[in-house]
């Protein structure tokens, strides 16, 4: 396969494809581009001048910073792609932001095991919780 490796967020469009293409749901052009611009780094793979696959940093770059919408085209799962994808996010983030800087990330279902081998740790444990989520509709309700 001939893929090349691209640092930046892809294209709107490409963002909207490949969650189309998958199970995480229809999203407007409008909505993925301010999503994309509110990004502090992208990694993105093509094949053929095609985004093949995505994933992104959310945060603030000092304190805190999170791994978001990891996507790999369904029919090229498997082959080692998301790995290819955050080892370069990672490389990029040891050589440009604090050591001290916490990276979080929220795993699909039954994809802890792809997280750990990169290094994350499964919460709960001695040092944290099991962390939340909640829609912002389901707040305060």
């Amino acid at each position: 396969m001939d893929i090349s490796t691209k640092l930046s967020v892809p294209s709107a469009q490409d963002f909207v494809r490949l969650r189309d293409d998958t199970t995480w749901g229809s999203i407007t052009q409008e909505d993925a581009q301010k999503a994309l611009d509110n990004s502090l780094l992208g990694v993105h793979l093509r094949q053929n001048r095609e985004t093949i696959a995505m994933c992104r940093l959310v945060g603030d770059g000092v304190f805190n910073v999170y791994i978001q919408d990891v996507i790999v085209k369904p029919s090229l799962r498997g082959k080692g792609l998301g790995q290819k994808m955050l080892i370069t996010l990672i490389n990029h983030m040891k050589n440009s932001l604090p050591t001290t800087c916490t990276v979080g990330l929220m795993a699909a279902y039954e994809q802890d095991g792809f997280y750990t081998r990169l290094g994350f740790t499964l919460r709960p444990h001695s040092k944290a919780g099991a962390g939340m989520t909640a829609s912002l509709e389901d707040l305060l309700s």
